[in-house]
């Protein structure tokens, strides 16, 4: 029942305040007038370059190492950073003093080993014949013997010394590809 009360009185209230916004006309937008401003313009004449600046480093896709067989210092650098190499093109060069050094040393160990080696087999072929008399013991024999091979090593110090002779030829660090240096 209240509802029926409540209807009833609110029913005409809300057709008049329909009815009454039908009856104005529609206000049109108000128009805000655009804004300008006074810049200043360049023209470019046709065919300018058109140049950009801007902060940035530059990697190269290709990385290669270049590395000696032998360490010691570079005695010359014959190329300059960023410029263009061929494969094989000698870059550095490496001191020879610590190299010629190493071949002396080599060649000094290969006389002495030489020298041993000869002292020990004299040892071996006299022990054999002493052995055999009966003089010297089994593990006297056994000794020379291990002495003996021990001294005969000389085959890898010449090796070594072939090695460190070949040394000099290895003083040039050359290209191993071809783009630009360093």
């Amino acid at each position: 029942m209240k509802r029926k009360i409540l209807l009833t009185r609110l029913a005409p209230l809300a057709l008049l305040a329909l009815l009454n916004g039908c009856n104005k006309a529609p206000e049109a937008p108000a128009q805000i007038a655009p804004k300008t401003w006074n810049l200043p313009v360049m023209t470019a004449p046709v065919g300018a370059p058109v140049e950009y600046t801007t902060v940035g480093s530059v990697v190269s896709d290709q990385r290669v190492e270049v590395a000696s067989r032998l360490s010691g210092y570079i005695r010359e650098i014959r190329v300059q950073e960023g410029e263009r190499v061929q494969r094989g093109q000698v870059l550095a060069r490496l001191d020879a003093a610590d190299v010629e050094g190493g071949i002396r040393q080599a060649r000094a160990a290969q006389g002495a080993a030489e020298a041993a080696f000869r002292d020990a087999q004299t040892d071996l072929e006299r022990f054999g014949r002493l052995f055999e008399r009966g003089s010297v013991s089994e593990n006297e024999m056994r000794k020379v013997r291990l002495k003996f091979r021990a001294r005969s090593n000389r085959a890898a110090a010449r090796r070594a010394r072939r090695g460190a002779a070949l040394a000099p030829d290895r003083c040039p660090s050359a290209a191993p590809a071809r783009g630009a240096g360093f």
